[in-house]
């Protein structure tokens, strides 16, 4: 009950400040959130750190939206294990974006400041290694809204 109440005021705060792209927040095991960003125009959408497939795909079509791209912070089972069962789902055309080798089902490796398009959100990538060695942040932003950073 208190994941949901907190999910829909995450839902509020950013729907208030993002009208080009979405970010809907999803919970995973029992700490964590995976996230859908979602281009509103095109439909299209990345699933940032999609440890629980089910629960993601659940989401895009909840939201009506196709998942093109995985953007993977990092390699740890809790961010990362999802994607093989995502690209089994959707298919081998699912880009599965990351900044280490390490990361399952990894085809589009990374480095700083590339730049990755889902619609029109332009992503820039941020090469952090901090939690882990290869660790990335993904910065996205729109021409008209709030940016937004995983």
């Amino acid at each position: 009950f208190v994941c949901e109440e907190r999910q829909q005021w995450m839902r509020r705060v950013l729907n208030k400040v993002i009208e080009r792209m979405n970010v809907v927040p999803v919970p995973v095991h029992q700490d964590n959130y995976a996230y859908l960003l979602i281009d509103r125009a095109t439909k299209k959408a990345a699933a940032v750190d999609p440890a629980e497939p089910a629960k993601i795909l659940e989401a895009a079509e909840r939201e009506g939206v196709e998942i093109t791209h995985i953007l993977t912070t990092h390699h740890h089972w809790d961010h990362a294990d999802g994607n093989p069962g995502m690209v089994e789902k959707l298919g081998e055309s699912l880009k599965v974006v990351g900044g280490d080798k390490r990361i399952p089902a990894l085809n589009h490796l990374v480095v700083h400041n590339d730049r990755i398009q889902i619609g029109s959100i332009d992503i820039r990538v941020l090469f952090t290694p901090c939690h882990t060695t290869g660790h990335v942040l993904y910065f996205a932003e729109t021409q008209e809204d709030t940016p937004a950073l995983f």
